[in-house]
Formats: structure tokens, sequence, C-alpha cells
């Protein structure tokens, strides 16, 4: 399984729990990082 279809897995599960792909493909992209700021 590759990358992007485990993203996409996990993108599917959050929009089960009530998420729009949106939100769900960003909690994802943002949870990938180890550090951010919010400039």
């Amino acid at each position: 399984m590759s990358t992007s279809d485990t993203l996409d897995d996990a993108v599917e599960l959050l929009q089960q729990l009530g998420l729009k792909e949106y939100e769900a493909r960003c909690f994802v992209g943002l949870s990938r990082l180890s550090t951010a700021t919010a400039k």
C-alpha cells in the first residue's frame, strides 16, 4: 500500500466520523507535520 493510499484511507475514515472532506484532508496534512507555526 502506498503513502497516498494510506492517506486516502485516513481521510475516508475521518469522513465516516463526520468530518467534511476538506476538514479531513487538513487534519491528515497537519498531523503529518512534526512542528509548525500559524503565521
